[in-house]
């Protein structure tokens, strides 16, 4: 998959989100709240390079995500 040269809709990275790098996907990607907390933030899917991925990055990439979305 080609993460910098197309957009996928959710559903396609959910299936394929263990083939994938999640910085890739958080720097190219409209993520949503739900995906970020699920995945790009969830241990389970992140590998050695990803494990310092907070929400202050997230923020910072996905412009159209606020804070407090992330706590309602």
């Amino acid at each position: 998959m080609d993460l910098y040269d197309n957009k996928f809709n959710i559903e396609t990275l959910e299936k394929n989100i263990n083939k994938l790098d999640l910085n890739t996907i958080l720097s190219t990607q409209t993520l949503t709240v739900d995906f970020c907390i699920n995945y790009i933030m969830n241990e389970k899917y992140q590998c050695f390079a990803e494990e310092d991925i907070d929400i202050f990055q997230i923020l910072k990439k996905q412009k159209h995500l606020k804070f407090k979305d992330f706590f309602d």
